[in-house]
């Protein structure tokens, strides 16, 4: 089975790099990254989005991780947004 994949709510690669390379940190992250859905807007995320869609991802902690910020972003949009955290 081949999983959708929707590239727009990823972080841009310019932003991945910075992290990853170490020239920004998770607190400058943070807000570039929630600039860059704000940019989006929240219409075209939620077109983006199927109802009952998951997310996944493998980063650890889970907090350090573009998904739960865009659950996080969500839920301040009024969406009921659920997350499973082992």
């Amino acid at each position: 089975m081949k999983l959708p994949v929707i590239p727009e709510l990823a972080p841009s690669a310019e932003l991945l790099a910075d992290y990853k390379q170490g020239r920004i940190q998770w607190e400058d992250y943070v807000p570039r990254y929630i600039a860059q859905l704000d940019a989006l807007g929240v219409s075209r995320v939620e077109s983006l989005l199927k109802d009952g869609m998951a997310l996944l991802c493998w980063e650890k902690p889970p907090s350090h991780c573009h998904r739960h910020l865009l659950a996080e972003w969500l839920r301040k949009q009024g969406h009921d947004v659920s997350e499973l955290i082992e």
